[in-house]
């Protein structure tokens, strides 16, 4: 994902959470109504639901809205008054539960009203299809109908939690959406490029993704932005089936990090393409495989976006690696738990070249690691109200 501040986005739901509690706001009424659901790119942790009543793209203090518990999930209680055709469930902020990186942008859902009991998903898929029904002006079914003929799935497939799907059709679909809408777009504003996709779907794309995010990043006056989405579209295609959908997940997510970190320019592009002649070996290299892969993967960006520095990241990763058990299911708390119990163990590696810092320096770094993992559990790792 596109880099940004994680401490800036636990300052924002530390303050979304005293905003907008476990109910948040909305009219009053007699009557309620209980949604509840997930949100997936994977699973989203410690991010805001809303209904956004207004439709303006953010959740305000006076709409209805919880924050998603460690599974993604959430309940969010709304006056049935509210639940109008079209209402809109909004989530942002966050992290991801298996990438540990931050979530950019927004995702949405149209409420399936004639079915309230369902489980009310808000991912990628269901960001399409609300973006179609408006640039449409479609209701619901006819829009999940033409989503599901640009991806190759069935209706149900697009209101389902990708990540418990048997194909991983799906699960490929919205991480390619999201990951190149990140690419394509302001960190801001990755509603934009869907709403580009909704617009520009026609039947010349169905069963073409990649032909159609093309041609939306080409409206882009970047090249730059053009370059990356081609890039990571070739990836992706290079990259084919995994068969451990969160292994997929991390996969991916490496594979776009890297793309968004290459430092691409118009007057390189030549150069560039000759390298992604190579693209198999560019996708092999990130690959996350295996259980050893995992631990190092999620060491790293448990770190990473708790905002610790990339060198002192490199100097403890692998130490940290040695001596605990690290899991897809390790999050800031346990992480933070991992480094109070080797703490000599990692303030000998901060000592050691090429860091070289002397024992109150380590000190300091150690002591500003915990802090920031401290802000991390804090801000995101609390269950929905």
């Amino acid at each position: 994902m596109k880099k940004t501040s994680m401490i800036a986005a636990a300052l924002i739901a530390s303050i979304g959470l005293v905003g907008c509690g476990g109910g948040g706001g909305g009219s009053a009424s007699s009557s309620s109504s209980t949604v509840e659901g997930t949100a997936v790119d994977p699973e989203l942790v410690g991010a805001t639901v809303c209904l956004d009543m207004n439709d303006n793209g953010i959740c305000e203090v006076t709409e209805p809205s919880v924050v998603t518990d460690m599974n993604g999930s959430y309940t969010l209680t709304v006056s049935t008054d509210d639940l109008t055709e079209g209402a809109t469930l909004l989530v942002q902020g966050g992290y991801d539960r298996v990438t540990k990186m931050p979530f950019i942008g927004t995702m949405t859902a149209m409420i399936d009203e004639a079915n309230l009991t369902a489980q009310q998903m808000i991912t990628p898929l269901t960001t399409l299809v609300h973006e179609r029904a408006e640039a449409a002006q479609e209701d619901m079914q006819t829009a999940q109908e033409d989503v599901a003929a640009l991806l190759g799935l069935t209706v149900d497939e697009l209101q389902a939690n990708m990540l418990e799907l048997q194909d991983q059709g799906a699960l490929q679909a919205a991480m390619a959406m999201q990951q190149a809408a990140e690419l394509a777009s302001d960190a801001n504003d990755t509603r934009g490029f869907y709403r580009a996709m909704a617009e520009n779907m026609s039947a010349q794309y169905n069963d073409n993704l990649d032909g159609l995010m093309q041609a939306v990043a080409d409206q882009n006056p970047s090249e730059v932005e053009q370059l990356r989405v081609k890039y990571f579209a070739e990836a992706m295609d290079a990259m084919g089936t995994v068969a451990d959908p969160e292994l997929y997940a991390m996969s991916v997510e490496r594979m776009q990090e890297m793309i968004a970190d290459m430092n691409i320019s118009s007057s390189m592009t030549g150069q560039l393409d000759t390298g992604f002649a190579l693209v198999s070996n560019f996708v092999n290299s990130m690959m996350v495989t295996s259980p050893d892969d995992v631990e190092v993967y999620v060491t790293e960006h448990l770190l990473e976006a708790a905002g610790i520095a990339q060198p002192i990241i490199d100097q403890v990763a692998q130490t940290i690696v040695n001596n605990a058990e690290i899991t897809v299911d390790t999050e800031f708390g346990m992480m933070e738990a991992i480094i109070v119990e080797n703490e000599d163990l990692i303030k000998t590696q901060l000592e050691a070249a090429p860091l070289s810092m002397n024992p109150d320096q380590a000190q300091a770094e150690y002591d500003a690691m915990i802090a920031q993992l401290e802000t991390m559990k804090a801000a995101f790792e609390q269950p929905a109200s």
